[in-house]
């Protein structure tokens, strides 16, 4: 492949300061080019990733890929600028996070489309915003709550659980981590919990409720 920083030793080098990559997608070729570090970037080794816009796409979390898509649909439409933000899940399972900032234009008087970015990897500042995050969370929790306070993902596993001291709980914390609602409370409170869960994904407002958890057999 023909990298596209492979004469230019300023770009390569700020490219690689700024932890950064570039590509471009031509519809003529419907191939993508981008900068020699691009796919380490990525987490895939160097010569393994097909030059094609489906091989890129399929390393982006599935559910990013879809605002992925339309944002530069829209920069497509429009022939203007984009930003977007998205996940990436490498071979060897690592999720890193991107930020892209590119344009789509016509090239020349013809009606082929050239697509450029800039991808930069955030996975660091966004792992420490997310720790801070999680911190103020539970601290706000624990004024409230002085039982126990756990984050559950969209699936209903938990991914991570606290307890005030003394509480007696069904198993201990760390157990909790990784185990689906299902798996560690009653049928009928597990589908309850999945309910208030999605309901308020999808009204994006804080749900409120009630129940009742007999102790009497622990797992």
């Amino acid at each position: 492949m023909q990298y596209l920083d492979k004469s230019d030793t300023r770009l390569k080098l700020t490219l690689q300061c700024t932890n950064s990559g570039m590509w471009e997608w031509h519809s003529s070729t419907a191939q993508i080019t981008w900068s020699e570090n691009f796919e380490q970037l990525l987490g895939v080794a160097p010569g393994s990733l097909k030059a094609t816009y489906r091989s890129l796409l399929k390393l982006i979390v599935p559910a990013d890929r879809k605002n992925v898509l339309q944002a530069i649909a829209t920069a497509i439409k429009k022939q203007t600028k984009y930003t977007i933000k998205f996940r990436v899940c490498s071979p060897d399972g690592i999720v890193r996070y991107f930020t892209c900032q590119g344009e789509a234009n016509f090239q020349d008087r013809s009606n082929q489309i050239k697509v450029t970015g800039i991808c930069q990897n955030i996975t660091q500042s966004q792992t420490e915003t997310q720790r801070l995050q999680d911190e103020a969370y539970h601290l706000a929790l624990s004024n409230l709550t002085p039982d126990a306070s756990f984050r559950l993902s969209r699936e209903g596993i938990f991914l991570d659980f606290r307890s005030g001291q003394d509480v007696e709980l069904l198993m201990p914390p760390a157990e909790f981590i990784g185990k689906s609602l299902l798996a560690v409370m009653p049928p009928e409170i597990a589908h309850s919990f999945q309910d208030y869960l999605q309901q308020a994904i999808t009204t994006n407002q804080a749900i409120i409720f009630e129940y009742s958890l007999s102790l009497s057999s622990k797992l």
